[in-house]
């Protein structure tokens, strides 16, 4: 996903550049721009020498990879569950490693554990989702698979041979060798910024309630699991 950069005549115009970018780089980028302190326990860092060096006080930093993140963003699972996963990106080959494989990606398949009563809530209603859903159950299903079907523990790809990464090459001989380079890079990054599916303080996700249900009729109905949490 393309990243763009405006700060009026500061940055050159139609200026390409191709590195590892990602929203945590955004906030110590604002604050070397200002010319504020950036906390040394920050996860990433400035883009700024990229864009504007001669306004940075920083050095370029070493953009190999980028880690990105997959949480729960709505009350779609039993008890709050959530079906996490983390990937990689470098070179031309993202990892993703879905931690929890047995759980339905996008919400759960029994409307139940939605608060709109409405099957895999993680995925915004409309006609597509409708069409989809109806697709499970006719020579389409293939489609309903793609979008809402469980997902393998690991998925590797080759973004320029596979733009929309269909062909999953996780378990591949060939592709051995790759695999196992990003999985060290990912863990080890993962350890170093304290990810807590990997330290174990995964209550920082459990305790945290899903605001946006209150005052819909079917808040109550998730009210007492949020209270039980309180106890983990």
């Amino acid at each position: 996903m393309p990243l763009i950069a405006w700060w009026g005549d500061k940055i050159k115009e139609a200026v390409e550049i191709n590195e590892y970018i990602s929203l945590a780089d955004i906030a110590p980028t604002f604050l070397d721009a200002a010319g504020v302190f950036i906390p040394y326990e920050t996860s990433r860092k400035s883009f700024l020498p990229l864009i504007v060096p001669e306004k940075s006080s920083e050095q370029k930093a070493n953009r190999d990879f980028v880690v990105t993140h997959n949480e729960r963003h709505a009350w779609v699972h039993p008890g709050g569950q959530m079906a996490a996963s983390r990937a990689i990106h470098m070179d031309d080959h993202p990892l993703i490693h879905n931690l929890f494989p047995d759980m339905w990606p996008a919400g759960h398949i029994d409307a139940f554990y939605h608060w709109d009563l409405y099957p895999f809530g993680d995925a915004d209603g409309g006609r597509a989702k409708t069409e989809l859903l109806k697709a499970r159950f006719t020579r389409d299903s293939a489609l309903f698979k793609l979008v809402f079907g469980k997902r393998p523990e690991f998925e590797l790809y080759n973004v320029k041979a596979d733009p929309f990464n269909l062909s999953n090459l996780a378990d591949k001989e060939e592709f051995r060798c790759v695999k196992e380079k990003l999985q060290t890079t990912l863990y080890e990054y993962l350890l170093a910024t304290n990810d807590p599916w990997l330290t174990g303080y995964t209550t920082i996700y459990y305790q945290a309630p899903c605001y946006a249900m209150k005052g819909l009729p079917t808040y109550d109905l998730f009210l007492e699991d949020w209270n039980s949490l309180d106890s983990l």
